[in-house]
């Protein structure tokens, strides 16, 4: 592959509650918020919250920057 300097790659990955589950089995992060559906219908927002953060964000990021090559 050649890359050459103003080259750009782009990636739109679909995050999945799967993802989620095993960023969680990964980091050990449970937090109810996230996986709990009773405990988040009992919070102000009312809802359970499925989201990455931090860290599962910035490794999309990096994959982005290295495996996802030009368009």
């Amino acid at each position: 592959m050649d890359i050459s300097v103003g080259d750009r790659a782009t990636r739109s990955p679909t995050l999945t509650a799967e993802h989620v589950a095993g960023f969680a089995e990964f980091s050990g992060d449970r937090n109810p918020l996230r996986f709990d559906e009773d405990f988040g219908a009992a919070t102000t927002l009312g809802i359970t919250v499925r989201c990455q953060e931090g860290e599962a964000v910035l490794e999309g990021e990096a994959v982005c920057y290295t495996l996802g090559g030009p368009q």
